[in-house]
């Protein structure tokens, strides 16, 4: 088996290998050879004309006009965010560095002092609690001294002015949530906080020595002890609450001229009222901060940078701006408010910063200007100059310029080299090579007959011959000629022959080497959509007469079809003649002609077509008519098989003409020996009975061979006769192989000598043949004694399609079940039409057989 597969993969591999080669040679029929050379500023060898429509650009005039657009482009500039954000990174270090001069350097720390003030000798009173404890008869008791106390309290500032004297006025603010320590006389130590308003209180401290100390991380940082030493010492007495001093911390502050010496010296750009400005502020905000407050210069700082944003994002790009955003600054400084109101110096302090640190941060940038140049010049079309098909391009003895010479090239007028030859070859060798790649990924049926790939490169030859003819005899001044192309005579053969998607995949090839041929597009686009023009009008044909009816519809389509495409590509002037020539291409050369090639060639590779069909199923075929004469029962069993056939295949949407065309000629081996079958004996004996079994068997078993012998005498194709061998299958004569068994004992029989000599069906058509001949004689054998009501023919088709399922003959085709329940619905409505009842008529003898059903044909 892999041998064969083997050698029928080289054929075909044979067929493609010759396809591709053929239509190669088809191509190159007139392609000149001969050697000429044109060459610019030289005369020209001899007289050129254009064959068809063309432009060439001008090289000359197309570079002018790109040069000319690309001088009007404007230098680009472009921002540099990197300079900006230097610049802003600038204003805001200038910030930091007004704000780090404000405090001292850190002191080195100093030993804390306590300071002890004494008061006058105390006398304290403790109360007393006398306890007494009785044991038997004797009593003991005890006497217990309870401790002193007093409250203790105090106020925690932040000293402006660092007087050491609070002072709400001078601008001193009560310090809230300080830390403070308080030890007892007993060395207990009681941590409080100091509230908003500054002031701790604590309770319950022994009374004595009493120590008050402040934690100085709750102090804000850089402020330092401006009254007396921390910790501090006191003396409290029962009964009076120790009021100590309030404690204040001063802020650690550098004079404002060495910090506005410090800004001068960093930023000496700076005008000298903005340094004095700015120190001032930062001074100011360190209260300010400690406080929660607002700080001053970061308003000012937030103003700055806004402002420098804008100017930046708006882009400095030279002196000139950097000049006009200064002087802008100074006309019109950022807005600065401080607690709610308006203030001009800080505005002006934040212009002049501002001022001082801006930079130009727009540069040219040289690619983008190229890339905008560039875009200018890609804008301007190429300058072309046109040649009309005939129009002399450069006259014999004129020198040749480079416009002329790239006419001259284009339309192809010079020898055909090596390396376009090769070009064209690989061309045809991918267009080929797609399509049968195509056809057998997508197509596999047709790639499984080699007689239809064959068929189908034959057709790509005859196109790239008939295409390449055309080109060589349309006149150069007469284009509409081409027009007379038959490319749609390949459309009908294809639809025909194959089905309607092979047929647009042939439009395609056509199409393809149309162009590959005449290299004249307007040409192609005729051979493309004529080639594709037909497949519509007789891919659903039933009749002849729908066939003629579709060359003229196509050849009335190619009218307006070849004018359109002419007057397009070539101008006005010659587009009725190219209609006129398109309408007579498709009633005659494509239409005509090809019908009768179709007839030709579906014999020649047995392609069964909807017109062979067609003939098959005509009455007056010459095997139908030898039928009827030899054995007429068979005739009539054969028609009612076709009729049931028929409704079946529509009903699944299955090839209803090749269904009934098998019907019909499934049994045409019986014309051989028509009286050893049922339905042939008409008034005579059945000479089966007396034969034996094995010999009965023989005769019935060879109507097949001898039915494939006619089919091949009647040249009916492979595929009707397809219905010869298949209509029993391998399926079992039962009734001679039980007569064997009786007559010779079980044992004594071979199965395999009662089955029929075919194979299983292997498609849809098929298998609805081999159930409607077994169903017709089922049912002309059963209701020849029963009533054929409705549910009667029900039950007998139900037995019938169930015995073929049953015994595996229907599982080599591809009917589904939903198909296959369809199907039996349409041998039930087909029956039940054929046994109508019939009307009794008066005067005929009324017996019990008057009532039953007659069966019609």
């Amino acid at each position: 088996m892999s041998r064969y597969l083997t050698r029928v993969t080289l054929v075909r591999l044979l067929i493609i290998v010759a396809t591709v080669a053929l239509t190669w040679g088809a191509l190159m029929i007139g392609q000149q050879t001969a050697a000429v050379t044109v060459t610019v500023g030289e005369p020209s060898p001899q007289d050129f004309f254009a064959d068809q429509f063309v432009k060439v650009v001008d090289p000359v005039a197309t570079a002018e006009a790109k040069s000319a657009a690309a001088e009007k482009i404007e230098p680009v500039y472009s921002p540099d965010p990197e300079r900006s954000q230097e610049v802003l990174v600038g204003i805001g270090q200038l910030f930091d560095t007004v704000a780090a001069a404000v405090f001292l350097p850190a002191p080195e720390p100093v030993p804390s002092t306590t300071t002890t003030v004494t008061e006058p000798e105390v006398t304290t009173t403790a109360s007393t609690t006398t306890t007494t404890t009785t044991a038997g008869d004797e009593s003991t008791t005890t006497t217990t001294q309870a401790p002193a106390t007093t409250e203790v309290t105090g106020i925690v500032f932040l000293d402006a002015n660092g007087d050491g004297v609070f002072d709400p006025e001078a601008g001193d603010f009560p310090k809230a949530g300080a830390t403070v320590a308080v030890t007892g006389n007993d060395g207990t130590v009681q941590e409080v906080e100091t509230d908003q308003e500054g002031r701790y209180r604590a309770t319950g401290v022994d009374v004595g020595t009493v120590v008050v100390d402040v934690d100085d991380s709750t102090i804000p940082k850089h402020f330092a002890l401006s009254t007396i030493g921390d910790p501090q010492s006191f003396t409290a007495r029962e009964g009076k609450v120790l009021e100590v001093d309030p404690i204040g911390y001063a802020p650690q502050l550098s004079d404002l001229e060495t910090q506005a010496q410090l800004l001068e010296a960093e930023y000496p750009t700076l005008q000298p009222e903005t340094r004095k400005f700015l120190v001032s502020v930062a001074t100011a905000d360190v209260m300010r901060l400690a406080t929660g407050r607002v700080p001053y210069l970061a308003e000012i700082r937030a103003a700055a940078l806004d402002r420098a944003g804008t100017l930046l994002q708006q882009g400095l790009a030279n002196a000139d701006d950097l000049a006009t955003a200064r002087a802008g600054l100074a006309q019109i400084p950022p807005t600065v408010s401080l607690d709610g109101s308006l203030d001009f110096d800080a505005s002006k302090a934040a212009g002049d910063v501002v001022s001082a640190l801006l930079q130009i941060n727009k540069f040219k940038d040289e690619a983008k200007t190229e890339q905008l140049k560039q875009e200018a010049r890609d804008a301007i079309p190429d300058a072309e100059v046109e040649y009309k098909q005939g129009e002399k391009i450069v006259g014999v003895g004129t020198p040749v310029t480079d416009v002329q010479l790239a006419a001259i090239e284009k339309l192809s007028l010079l020898r055909q080299t090596g390396p376009e030859r090769a070009a064209m070859l690989l061309v045809v060798v991918l267009v080929v090579g797609m399509l049968i790649f195509y056809l057998a990924r997508f197509r596999s049926q047709f790639w499984g007959h080699t007689r239809r790939v064959l068929l189908f490169g034959l057709l790509i030859v005859l196109a790239a011959l008939v295409a390449r003819g055309v080109a060589i005899l349309t006149p150069a001044d007469q284009p509409a000629v081409g027009f007379l192309l038959p490319a749609a005579m390949f459309g009908f053969m294809a639809a025909i022959l194959f089905d309607a998607r092979i047929g647009v995949v042939m439009a395609v090839a056509v199409g393809a080497l149309t162009g590959l041929a005449t290299r004249d597009v307007g040409l192609t686009l005729f051979a493309l959509l004529s080639a594709m023009t037909p497949i519509p009008f007789v891919s659903s044909i039933s009749a002849r007469g729908d066939l003629r009816k579709a060359i003229v519809y196509t050849a009335l389509v190619m009218f307006p079809m070849a004018g359109g495409i002419a007057w397009f590509f070539n101008g006005w002037d010659g587009a009725i003649a190219a209609g006129l020539y398109g309408f007579a291409n498709g009633l005659f050369l494509s239409g005509l002609i090809g019908v009768a090639a179709v007839s030709f060639l579906e014999i020649m590779f047995d392609v069964t077509t909807t017109l062979r069909l067609l003939d098959l199923t005509d009455r007056n075929h010459p095997a139908l008519q030898m039928m009827e004469e030899e054995a007429r029962g068979t005739f009539n069993h054969s028609l009612m098989v076709g009729t049931l056939a028929d409704r079946a295949a529509r009903a699944i949407g299955a090839n209803n003409l090749l269904a009934r065309a098998a019907a019909y000629y499934h049994d045409l081996g019986k014309t051989q020996n028509p009286q050893f079958f049922i339905e042939n004996q008409f008034g005579i004996s059945n000479p089966h009975d007396s034969l034996p079994p094995e010999e009965s068997a023989a005769i019935i078993r060879d109507h097949v061979s001898k039915g494939v012998e006619l089919a091949k005498r009647y040249r009916i194709p492979t595929a009707v006769a397809d219905g010869i061998v298949s209509h029993h299958g391998d399926g079992i004569m039962r009734y001679f192989y039980h007569k064997a068994c009786e007559r010779y004992g079980v044992d004594n029989v071979d199965v395999d000598d009662y089955r029929h000599y075919g194979h299983k069906p292997q498609s849809k058509e098929m298998a609805i043949l081999m159930m409607a001949d077994a169903l017709e004689s089922a049912a002309r054998a059963v209701f020849s004694d029963e009533d054929p009501t409705p549910d009667r023919i029900e039950e007998v088709v139900e037995q019938v399609v169930g015995e073929k399922v049953a015994d595996g003959q229907l599982g080599e085709s591809d009917l589904t079940l939903g198909e296959l329940t369809r199907v039996k619905a349409a041998f039930v409505d087909s029956l039940v039409g054929y046994y109508h009842q019939r009307i009794p008529y008066p005067g005929f003898p009324d017996d019990a057989d008057a009532s039953v059903p007659e069966a019609t044909s």
